[in-house]
């Protein structure tokens, strides 16, 4: 069982890569290609700002303290597909990331369901990056 003074920690860690990817989808959707995968890029990096939200929210609600984020900066170079194929392995890490944490959570229905919507937006977004890099 999780300890539960590390669970702010680690909420924090899931808050700051959602930033980090909220912030470099949006950057990537200006490179791509056709309207469908800028539609999807500029919709994955909404999804991940929303994600962040709500688990600020929830770590707020945990602490009582607003959670300051320092979210890595944007360093990721090279081609779209490269840079895309580097998300499709961080995506596939991180869902993993959040599928052990709610499987650790057992006495906070808030933050398990937050953390099953983003395993699976996760999860969802690998399969839709493949889809990018494959067409």
């Amino acid at each position: 069982m999780a300890h539960i003074s590390n669970i702010p920690n680690r909420l924090g860690s899931f808050i700051e890569f959602q930033l980090h990817s909220a912030e470099l989808y949006r950057i990537l959707s200006r490179s791509a290609q056709g309207d469908t995968d800028k539609r999807e890029l500029e919709a994955f990096s909404k999804e991940c700002k929303d994600t962040a939200d709500l688990f600020s929210e929830i770590y707020k609600g945990m602490t009582s303290y607003r959670f300051e984020a320092h979210p890595d900066p944007i360093r990721e170079s090279g081609s779209f597909r490269s840079v895309l194929r580097e998300r499709l392995r961080r995506e596939t890490a991180e869902s993993k990331r959040l599928r052990i944490e709610y499987l650790r959570v057992s006495d906070n229905f808030r933050l398990k369901r937050a953390l099953f919507n983003a395993f699976n937006d996760s999860l969802c977004r690998a399969v839709i990056i493949s889809g990018i890099l494959t067409a």
